[in-house]
């Protein structure tokens, strides 16, 4: 059998020639002109009038689209004229930094004007802006850094839309120490500085973290000792900061100053009244008067100091009229 030869007809040069003669596209389709006329198509020069300047020029001169496909009936010379003389209205992209007809940018919903963004990169922005939603309501959230996808835990607290940082911490912690490495001594120096010039803020900050380890290790021993008695309840190191702000760092009963070496954790209701270990049942008592206060509650501490005050009183009184009695002469006379 006489095998069948498939041709196919040029559409510049119109005569049929073997497919093989033909070019394909990644597609796999063949092109319309043969390889012969595209060729000879590539080295003709090709000419267009401008519609300014009235002159036949190269399509190479001529003004092209930010995509490189449009060619505007304008040359690129005369373009750029009409731009200084601000008969064509642009606007620079603040992504691409191109500066491009007024057209290519998009309408504000709003319609006051268009938007800081071209075409391309409004709808690059737009799809990064609904990734990034997505992940947010799923608790993610991508590092700028690293560009990996990670839990919105894994990113530190900042003044942001979302009010997390765009790296995240591990990114965050090693650009702190390659910059505090770098840096050794112009960090020392700073420091040394800051030390000279805030020597009052300083001791202020030694003094509150002496304080907030002093708060730490109390609200252990009283979470300890509850644990060990089966009392419910748990005491935090931050409560009991606020109750030493709200008490003006004065003792609840005796108002003397709270400092780091008197200051202590006391019950109100007692564990011995089934009290609890809750911060509405805490006080900051002097060392000594929570020694004293021992398991009493309050009230009956309290009443107790009332009771030993008025014998107190009454005591000095008695000897006051007794040693008056003894001194008059009635009495003092002695055979």
């Amino acid at each position: 059998m006489n095998e069948i030869i498939k041709l196919k007809k040029c559409k510049n040069c119109h005569i049929e020639k073997d497919f093989s003669l033909f070019g394909q596209n990644p597609s796999g389709k063949y092109y319309v002109f043969c390889k012969e006329c595209i060729e000879k198509r590539k080295n003709v020069i090709r000419l267009r009038e401008c519609n300014y300047c009235k002159i036949e020029k190269p399509i190479s001169e001529f003004h092209v689209d930010s995509g490189g496909s449009i060619y505007y009936k304008s040359c690129e010379k005369c373009f750029q004229e009409r731009i200084k003389l601000k008969q064509v209205k642009t606007k620079v992209c603040t992504h691409c930094k191109q500066e491009k007809l007024m057209s290519k940018f998009p309408e504000k919903p709003a319609g006051n004007g268009r938007h800081y963004q071209c075409d391309k990169c409004y709808e690059k922005y737009s799809q990064l802006i609904k990734e990034r939603e997505d992940l947010r309501l799923k608790g993610l959230k991508q590092c700028s850094r690293c560009k990996e996808i990670k839990l919105t835990d894994n990113f530190y607290n900042a003044n942001t839309k979302n009010g997390k940082n765009v790296a995240c911490k591990e990114c965050v912690d090693l650009i702190n120490k390659q910059w505090v490495n770098a840096n050794i001594e112009k960090n020392n120096l700073k420091l040394r500085k800051w030390r000279l010039r805030n020597k009052e803020k300083l001791s202020f900050i030694r003094r509150k973290r002496q304080c907030q380890h002093r708060l730490k290790d109390l609200a252990t021993s009283a979470n300890r000792r509850a644990k060990n008695k089966g009392i419910e309840g748990k005491l935090n190191y931050l409560q009991l900061f606020n109750l030493a702000k709200k008490q003006k760092l004065k003792c609840a009963i005796s108002g003397i100053k709270l400092t780091n070496q008197n200051i202590s954790v006391d019950h109100k209701k007692p564990y011995a009244d089934k009290g609890i270990n809750s911060i509405d049942n805490i006080q900051l008592l002097d060392i000594k008067v929570n020694i004293m206060k021992s398991s009493y509650s309050e009230e009956d501490f309290l009443k107790l100091i009332e009771t030993i005050y008025h014998h107190q009183q009454s005591k000095k009184e008695y000897n006051k009229i007794s040693g008056e009695a003894f001194n008059s002469p009635a009495q003092s006379s002695f055979p």
